[in-house]
Order: C-alpha cells, then sequence, then structure tokens
C-alpha cells in the first residue's frame, strides 16, 4: 500500500508504509526519551454528561435524505436514566432486549421499544474486581448457541495484577451465575489499570477472537512468545461445568497478529479482516487492517506514520495526531476541545436484512475519537487501499458502535446512555 497524504481532501490522515520510531528506544539507537499520559487509554477522562437528543419521535422507519446530501448522521438518545458507566452491550437473540456491561461491576438488561429503552433488570457480578478505569467489567460476548447454552463471556481486572476473561451463564432472574475463568493473563504490580483487555468477537461457533493491550508492558509486544499487545484466538472449553474455583483449563492460544500498544476497539468483517483501533501513547492514534496472520503494527518500536524504513511492521491506514489544529477538530464543528485521545471502531456495516442508511454506510469502517466526539468512515478498494475518508457526525465519549437486527446502528456512551443513529435530513414517520 502506499502513502496517500494527509487524507483526502486534508482530512485524517491515511498511510500504510507509515510508523514513526518510538521515543523510548534509547538502547535500540532510536533516541529520546518518552512522557507518560495516563488518560489517553481505555475510557479515560472526561465529563459522563448526558449526550444526544430527545428520540421519543423515533418509530420504526425513515425516508431517504434530500437526493445529492452528503452523509450525516444524528443520534438521538433512547435512554431517559442511565444505570452507571456503559462500556459495552449486545442484542438479546429473539428479543427486544439488550445487555449492557457497566463499569461499577454490574450487567444491565434493556428492553428497546420504538421510542425509548428501559432498564428490566441490573444485576450485580458477585466477583471481587476492579471498577475504575478500564477494569470494569469492559467487554462483553454471546456465546453463538447462547439460545441453548445462555452462555455470556465477559473481560475485567480481577486486582491490580490479574485480568481474566469470564464465561457466566445468565439466569432469568438473578443474572450472571457460575463463573468460569476461561483465559487469565498476570500484570506486574504496580501498574495503572490501562492497556488490558479490548474487543472480543466469534471466529466461528468455537473460536474467540480477542484484543490484548500490552499492560504496560511495551516492549513485551514484541516479543514473539508474549501475547501482550496482541490480537490472539482462543477455543473456550465451552463443555465443562464450573467447579468451585471456577477455573477452566488454559485453552489453547494463538497470536494472529502483534504490536499493538493498547487496542481497544476492533472489528471483524465479513471478508475476515480485523480493524483495530490502537489507543496512541503521546503523539498518534492508529487505525489498523489486520488482513492476514503473522502481522506486525510496529509497537514499541514504531508508532503513527513514517516516510519509510519501517522494517517488518505494517503501518495504519489512517491515524490522527492530539493537534488542536487537526482536521479530526477543525472539520468537526461540535468537536470537544482536548488534548486527549482515544480512537474507537465500531461495527462495519454490511448484511442487514434491511438498509437503514440508503447505502451509504455500506461496508464503510467508522470510527471516531473517544474524546472529542468526532465520527468518521473509511472506505476501502478490493486490495485495501483508502478510497474515501471523511466526517459524518458527533458523538463524543462512545463506547460501542454496532448494528442492531433491524438494521439501525445502535451506540452506547460512557455514560451509559444508548443511542440509534439516522441519517440527518432524513423524515420520521
Amino acid at each position: 500500500m502506499v502513502l496517500l497524504g494527509v487524507g483526502l481532501g486534508g482530512t485524517v490522515g491515511v498511510a500504510t508504509e507509515a510508523c514513526h520510531p518510538t521515543p523510548e528506544s534509547t538502547e535500540r539507537g532510536f533516541g529520546g526519551g518518552r512522557a507518560h499520559v495516563d488518560d489517553a487509554d481505555g475510557y479515560g477522562n472526561g465529563d459522563q454528561t448526558s449526550i444526544g437528543e430527545d428520540a421519543s419521535r423515533i418509530v420504526g422507519a425513515v425516508s431517504a435524505p434530500e437526493q445529492g446530501a452528503p452523509l450525516r448522521l444524528k443520534f438521538l438518545r433512547l435512554t431517559e436514566q442511565t444505570q452507571g458507566s456503559g462500556t459495552d452491550f449486545q442484542f438479546l437473540p429473539g428479543s427486544d432486549e439488550v445487555l449492557i456491561t457497566l463499569r461499577e461491576g454490574r450487567l444491565a438488561r434493556m428492553s428497546l421499544g420504538e421510542r425509548h429503552a428501559t432498564a428490566r433488570d441490573v444485576w450485580t457480578f458477585r466477583e471481587e474486581m476492579i471498577t475504575s478505569d478500564a477494569c470494569g467489567p469492559s467487554n462483553l460476548a454471546l456465546d453463538p448457541a447462547f439460545l441453548q447454552n445462555r452462555f455470556i463471556y465477559v473481560t475485567y481486572c480481577a486486582s491490580a495484577t490479574n485480568n481474566r476473561l469470564v464465561r457466566y451463564t445468565l439466569d432469568e432472574e438473578i443474572g450472571p451465575k457460575d463463573p468460569l475463568v476461561e483465559y487469565e493473563m498476570e500484570s506486574p504490580a504496580g501498574q495503572t489499570s490501562w492497556r488490558r483487555f479490548g474487543s472480543l468477537g466469534w471466529l466461528d461457533g468455537e473460536t474467540l477472537w480477542l484484543l490484548v493491550g500490552d499492560h504496560e508492558q511495551s516492549r513485551q509486544a514484541q516479543e514473539p512468545d508474549s501475547a501482550l499487545g496482541s490480537l490472539v484466538f482462543l477455543r473456550p472449553n465451552r463443555d465443562l461445568v464450573a467447579d468451585t474455583k471456577g477455573v477452566s483449563s488454559s485453552p489453547k492460544l494463538a497470536i494472529h497478529a502483534r504490536g499493538f500498544r493498547a487496542p481497544w476497539r476492533g472489528t471483524r468483517d465479513q471478508l475476515g479482516r480485523f480493524f483495530v483501533g490502537d489507543v496512541g501513547e503521546d503523539d498518534y492514534e492508529e487505525l489498523n487492517l489486520v488482513s492476514g496472520p503473522g502481522q506486525n503494527f510496529g509497537w514499541d518500536l514504531y508508532t503513527g506514520p513514517c516516510a519509510g524504513g519501517c522494517t517488518g511492521a505494517q503501518g495504519p491506514v489512517a491515524y490522527y495526531d492530539r493537534s488542536p489544529r487537526h482536521p479530526l477538530v477543525v472539520q468537526e464543528p461540535s468537536a470537544i476541545s482536548s488534548a486527549s485521545r482515544a480512537i474507537w471502531v465500531g461495527q462495519v456495516y454490511e448484511g442487514a436484512a434491511i438498509d437503514r442508511y440508503q447505502g451509504w454506510l455500506t461496508h464503510a469502517i467508522v470510527f471516531g475519537d473517544l474524546f472529542t466526539g468526532s465520527v468518521r468512515a473509511l472506505q476501502l478498494d478490493a486490495g485495501g487501499l483508502v478510497v474515501d475518508e471523511r466526517a459524518i457526525g458527533f458523538l463524543p465519549y462512545v463506547t460501542q458502535w454496532r448494528v442492531g437486527p433491524d438494521g439501525y446502528i445502535y451506540v452506547l456512551d460512557l455514560a451509559g446512555n444508548l443511542h440509534v443513529a439516522l441519517l440527518d435530513g432524513s423524515q420520521l414517520h
């Protein structure tokens, strides 16, 4: 792939042969020092206010926007009252309900109506866990056979040093029960609770994929035997009944790609490609395309764009920095002025039974920034080259973006609000 310049039409930087040497590696010959930034990872800082417009007019259909109008999304808030700090959500199959993980150590079940989302149940996880920073229940997946086995999978920090992927059985009355630790990873003592586990999902009916941060052990991201800073595949033991200790035999783990710092949010498209948002340290946020096994995305040797010389490293398809004059901020009139950045990536819009966006978003990779609130869409050609990239909306503190069974996009924010995305200029009826 080639460098396409600073975006298309002066937008977010679009590059693939890209990586700057990180300033850490005095011993590795790159020189310089490193300043540490704690608030750029995971959910970070920021006011957890209610965000969005009233959704009282939502029904089931929208008409097309005015012919020739540019793509622009508006977000209508569905929740009237939040239950905590929203981190992830999933649609429960065969129902109008969603499950939402809350950083405070809770799991909420909400019913989606035409005009609102209402809490049905709020359960507390019984296990001891850290509920600050990126350590509360932060990622959620349903088993492919959920309707038969009621299994859900949740990541959290059991302690300052222990990070877990846990299987639960979702009981209609008492919520998550029978915890079984499917995978756990130790972090050294004395680290902050950032850069832990990121998004997870299913490759098929048997194998999970999971994003793993470097747990503030930067150099481990390049170690061939370390799962830190990587995209891993693992096969949970779904037949094992939880015992008194609640620990599974260790699943077989395969490292699919490495060289990530804080891969918080990512997704997999219908072609089997992964799009990973890697939260940067001081300089750049990256949107990376994992197109095959064995790819290395450079951390902690390189970060962001470069003009060449990134031996053995794959560069990002898009990136942006922290300048207040960056197009990420300038091109979005509502963007929040913040020195902090944290990239997120949403589920690709494809295969919806009803296209609610009139083809505008089909196969687009939507990403944005937690702190500035900018939302952007990127299109790739068959060879993985960027052919379009543009601003499409504004919503701050996004923690998850998923396509619903009704063809609408639903978005969760850190304050616990659930929103639905509509084409701006469309008529609700």
